[in-house]
């Protein structure tokens, strides 16, 4: 089995790697777009759900804010700093829901195609998404690649804090040790960039290879993405830049609907722009039915535009793991005759 090592690679395709998830055979295209669609209805459900649970403690914590800004009494400020402290508690029991109910639904789409891309299996009815072992796999994956970015951004912080503050010490001494100093510093902050990058990309098929096996396979996952870095570095930078440009626009399309609306009520209204009054009006605004359906479609609108991001991005770690699987095929073939 050592002749395995000798594997011939397969080329990285950048166009492949980034439209993969419509090239999984016949109905991609049709299966992309249901699976966005899915996502979504669940997503912008449990927005409509739990989101009406962050709306007393959300706005709690916005008046304790205002409260503080207008007090000096210590005791008073105890209490509202406690105050504050229950509101935010308030706010994360529905926005933990919103997020692992989010987590379980992605899961459930990756997993689905993953096994469109991986296992062959395009058969999956209307509704192809379940929750079984693959989707647990998918999670654990998720989880892992999660810890290991905690801790490698941990590390840069403290590599990026440390090479400042000596960058700093040398400058006062001279103006030349602060140049050398500013310069490796420099360098320090690139590298531990690129190293928190490096293993990350490295990690990334974990989920893919994982439905594919069906069994965790973050240690094939790093051998699947040994020299397809910088390509696939690439293709993550180039569909993370167009996303973002996407979801900016849809934010801001949004956002200014929103606060032009407030903006002519208040006019109408002959309002001021004073703090109390403007949240007032903010809160009138969110409870305005108008409004309510405006946030419901704009969210959907949102979800679905993620629902296909998210699945391009999947796609590059299938496509990573479907040239690995090739190569150990072939592989195994030549090794057998």
């Amino acid at each position: 089995m050592n002749d395995l090592a000798h594997i011939k690679r397969l080329p990285y395709q950048f166009g492949t790697a980034i439209t993969f998830p419509f090239r999984n055979g016949e109905g991609s295209t049709a299966f992309v777009f249901k699976s966005a669609v899915f996502y979504a209805l669940v997503m912008t459900v449990l927005f409509a759900l739990f989101g009406k649970m962050l709306v007393g403690p959300a706005t709690e914590y916005v008046e304790v804010l205002m409260e503080l800004e207008n007090t000096n009494d210590e005791d008073e400020i105890m209490k509202l700093l406690t105050k504050m402290m229950r509101a935010m508690g308030g706010v994360m029991l529905p926005y933990m829901l919103i997020m692992i109910g989010g987590w379980v639904t992605w899961a459930t789409v990756e997993a689905a195609q993953h096994r469109r891309a991986l296992r062959d299996e395009h058969k999956g009815g209307i509704f192809p998404w379940r929750f079984k072992v693959d989707e647990l796999l998918v999670m654990l994956a998720h989880f892992v690649l999660y810890m290991c970015y905690m801790g490698l951004y941990f590390v840069t912080y403290i590599a990026v804090v440390l090479s400042i503050l000596i960058a700093v010490l040398l400058g006062s001494q001279s103006t030349i040790l602060g140049i050398i100093g500013g310069v490796v510093a420099t360098a320090i902050i690139i590298a531990s960039l690129a190293l928190m990058f490096w293993v990350l990309i490295r990690l990334a098929p974990t989920a893919a290879l994982s439905v594919a096996n069906k069994d965790f396979a973050i240690g094939e996952a790093w051998q699947a993405s040994k020299g397809r870095v910088w390509p696939s570095f690439f293709a993550y930078l180039l569909v993370y830049i167009i996303g973002m440009i996407v979801i900016y626009g849809l934010l801001g399309v949004v956002g200014f609907a929103f606060v032009g609306s407030i903006i002519s009520d208040m006019k109408a209204a002959g309002a001021g722009t004073g703090g109390a009054e403007l949240w007032q009006q903010i809160q009138e605004e969110f409870a305005k039915r108008d409004t309510q359906v405006g946030l419901v479609i704009g969210s959907f609108v949102m979800f679905l535009f993620v629902g296909f991001w998210f699945q391009i991005v999947a796609g590059i770690n299938s496509h990573v793991a479907r040239l690995y699987k090739a190569e150990q095929s072939a592989a195994s073939v030549e090794l057998f005759n």
